[in-house]
């Protein structure tokens, strides 16, 4: 049975000229599409009389948040493109689908939802996985989702980085100096923050003395934060 849909999604408004339909399926919601169908000439600036040829065609699914009763799928059908440039030498390429990650097999948004429940949320993967289950009806191990947000760690700029790029976009005038002793070890945090309310960064010592905390500071100036004003337990040093 072919249904229109009543909503659209990211990947729907990124991938119009695929031409997706819908159906209802064994109590699902499947968008199926050909990334074939998209005009290769155009996008790659070739001639009409240009040969595009196809190998090694597949299909599979790839889950999408849902607000209905049932799952939604995309039902995804590709293949390796190649044709024959003006040389006469063959150029291989292979459909990009925006939106979502074939190789997860979900979409970008479960991706992003997913690190925000477990990184911003504070939830832990089985919580994660549970409650993506019941409110959005996809299914995702934990394990998958650990390895989600380790590759979107990966993929941040490092520490240094961040406080360069938070300087560059807001530059910090003045820093407040505080610590912290979180429960359960004996280890002191540091942490600075600036006086646009953004923590700008922590670290944790071994010992609060001289030797191990002078070093913290001395690396924030080595980055470029030169401190106009700089707070320590709210008495300005």
């Amino acid at each position: 049975m072919l249904i229109q849909l009543p909503v659209t999604t990211e990947v729907l408004e990124q991938i119009g000229d695929l031409k997706p339909r819908g159906k209802a399926e064994n109590n699902q919601i499947i968008i199926e599409f050909d990334t074939r169908q998209r005009d290769y000439h155009k996008l790659f600036g070739l001639a009409r009389r240009v040969k595009i040829g196809w190998s090694n065609e597949r299909t599979f699914d790839v889950q999408e948040l849902s607000g209905f009763a049932w799952p939604i799928l995309y039902r995804i059908t590709t293949a390796d493109g190649y044709y024959q440039n003006e040389q006469g030498q063959r150029v291989n390429f292979t459909p990009a689908i925006a939106g979502l990650s074939t190789y997860r097999k979900v979409s970008n948004l479960v991706l992003r939802l997913g690190v925000y429940l477990y990184v911003i949320v504070g939830l832990g993967t089985r919580q994660v996985s549970e409650l993506m289950k019941v409110l959005f009806q996809v299914t995702i191990s934990k394990s998958s989702i650990e390895r989600w947000v380790q590759e979107v760690a990966d993929s941040l700029p490092s520490e240094d980085e961040l406080i360069k790029l938070m300087q560059q976009r807001l530059p910090i005038s003045a820093g407040h100096f505080d610590e912290s002793f979180p429960l359960g070890t004996a280890a002191c945090v540091l942490v600075v923050k600036a006086e646009h309310g953004r923590i700008v960064t922590a670290k944790e010592v071994a010992q609060r003395d001289e030797a191990h905390v002078k070093p913290f500071p001395a690396r924030l100036q080595g980055l470029g934060l030169q401190f106009a004003t700089f707070y320590i337990d709210h008495c300005q040093a």
